[in-house]
């Protein structure tokens, strides 16, 4: 079935029901508060009071308006101030003004709305009068006052028992709001107060553990405890390399857990370039990564890089001797497509000989050694892309419109199949190797069966995305795109349908990992790299690289 979403996507998070705080206009001071009301007057002169002034989420309030438009619908909304500045509007109630420009209505503060010990909420009302393009608004302020719980989290190893310290715990509302967060003591234990009750989900983390997540019920007043069980995982990071044009060629090297989500404790710098090169021919775009195993523990600044690291970088420093570098205009000069069944490291490099030609190499992660796996890639050819076990890799040309599936091992040719389209950006394999994905410039999805040498599609049309994968069950597809604000996922189990988790900025590229739990994001150059949950597609973790 062939489907089409005229992405605008912000029509998605629309659904969201946050409506931007800049559409209000025309807002006076939010009041004073007389007795157990406050008030406020808009320069507009439409006016609203609540009664009472404070209280506990969830109690009933009151509101009265004056000098609204008469015999209009009067929205009522409650809204608070964001993390980053910004503000979130929840429609609460609604009220029809008489003809004298008055209404009254009772409603109850939402619970899931208070952060934290205590917090200001904001109410507000807004009218559009007959015949009038222009809106009316006024707010005053709710003072939230704190209820009088605790809730007591101890995290444990699942397999000893024993109390694990410095683990981050969060918790997180029945509306998806993070209440609160914080780090175990020595004991293994934190205690959280002024909680919203009802329902809350906590959340644990700490590196070399898998992350774990319990739902628990907190009560208005007294006192709730839980565990947690954090299931330990053998050390395995993913590095983020970014260059730093203004450091000698430095790459700052940064470590995420793929088992927590979390930050390595170190961030590692490797030269990659002679002293003497000139800034402006050194490396300022290293835009992808490189899934390492760390089997011998933590990776300190002490211990240095990982061998696998050291025999990738190494490689990479030799080449700066003859013309490994890159044009400020041009792409990544190493590309990482993934794994050899042997465990060798699949890289796109520069062909020291070319300045428009690419090798694709796979290197030895003990020894450096390195075997060329292809020569003839060009810069205007989509990205080779290898198969989730290892055993063969893909490669797509536009221009010959042919797809190569290629043995890894021996290099032999598997299968030349022609009918690709010509305007081909990206390609993912599903994790047997035997069907390939392709993107095209306008969102079309093409598949490509390997056994029975086909082309089919294109099954789904996704405007916008530039990088699409795979998932390691094989029944999904994950789209991003600069231009997008959500990731998008082709369900191919379900005729292709479409489903959208939103996203609070865009991302570059995405990569689903074969052995995790986590789906990661990122920008070309980016800072940090967002951390998706793949069974619930909830962004759950936002790693520094710097």
């Amino acid at each position: 079935m062939k489907l089409r979403i005229g992405i605008a996507v912000a029509v998605v998070m629309a659904v969201l029901v946050l409506v931007p705080v800049a559409a209000i206009i025309a807002l006076g001071a939010y009041g004073s508060t007389i007795g157990g009301t406050v008030r406020s007057t808009s320069k507009s002169g439409v006016e609203i009071s609540l009664t009472p002034s404070e209280g506990l989420p969830g109690s009933p309030v009151r509101i009265e308006g004056r000098k609204w438009p008469p015999r209009s619908e009067v929205a009522i909304f409650a809204h608070r101030s964001g993390k980053s500045g910004d503000s979130q509007r929840f429609p609460i109630a609604r009220a029809i003004s008489s003809r004298n420009g008055t209404f009254a209505l009772e409603f109850v503060i939402p619970t899931g709305l208070a952060i934290g010990r205590s917090s200001q909420l904001f109410i507000e009302a807004e009218s559009s009068g007959p015949g009038k393009s222009s809106v009316e608004t006024s707010a005053v302020a709710f003072e939230l006052l704190p209820f009088q719980n605790e809730l007591t989290v101890k995290v444990i190893d699942s397999s000893t028992s024993r109390p694990l310290s410095g683990v981050r715990v969060e918790i997180t509302n029945f509306l998806g709001a993070t209440d609160t967060r914080g780090v175990t003591d020595p004991t293994g234990t934190i205690r959280f107060d002024g909680l919203s009750p009802g329902i809350v989900t906590v959340e644990a983390g700490l590196l070399d553990y898998r992350r774990n997540r319990i739902i628990v019920a907190v009560p208005k007043s007294g006192d709730a405890s839980t565990v947690v069980e954090l299931a330990p995982d053998p050390a395995k990071r993913l590095y983020f390399p970014v260059a730093d044009p203004l450091d000698n060629g430095q790459i700052r090297v940064a470590g995420v857990d793929r088992a927590s989500a979390l930050r390595s404790d170190s961030v590692v710098n490797v030269p990659v370039t002679p002293p003497d090169i000139p800034a402006s021919r050194l490396i300022t775009n290293l835009s992808f990564f490189i899934p390492v195993n760390v089997e011998s523990g933590a990776d300190s600044p002490a211990q240095g890089l990982p061998d696998r690291l050291h025999a990738v970088f190494n490689y990479l420093s030799e080449q700066h001797r003859i013309r490994f570098y890159r044009r400020a205009s041009s792409g990544p000069f190493a590309w990482y497509i993934g794994t050899s069944a042997r465990g060798e490291i699949l890289l796109v490099v520069e062909d020291p000989l070319s300045a428009i030609r690419l090798e694709l190499r796979a290197i030895d992660p003990l020894t450096g050694d390195s075997r060329l796996l292809r020569h003839d890639i060009s810069i205007h050819d989509v990205m080779p892309v290898a198969s989730f076990d290892g055993t063969r890799y893909f490669f797509a040309n536009r221009f010959r419109k042919r797809i190569e599936a290629v043995d890894i091992e021996s290099g032999d040719s598997i299968a030349s199949i022609r009918g690709v389209p010509g305007r081909i950006i990206r390609a993912a394999s599903n994790p047997t190797g035997t069907h390939v994905y392709l993107l095209a410039f306008d969102g079309g999805i093409f598949v490509v069966d390997i056994e029975a040498r086909s082309v089919d599609g294109p099954i789904a049309e996704v405007p916008g995305a530039t990088w699409l994968a795979s998932d390691k069950t094989g029944r999904r597809l994950y789209l991003v795109g600069p231009g997008l604000e959500a990731l998008v996922v082709v369900d191919l189990d379900r005729d292709q349908s479409i489903h959208m988790a939103p996203l609070d900025r865009a991302a570059y590229w995405v990569w689903t990992d074969p052995e995790g739990p986590f789906i990661f994001m990122g920008q070309a150059r980016g800072a940090e790299v967002t951390v998706v949950d793949a069974e619930t597609l909830k962004v759950i973790e936002r790693p520094e690289l710097s």
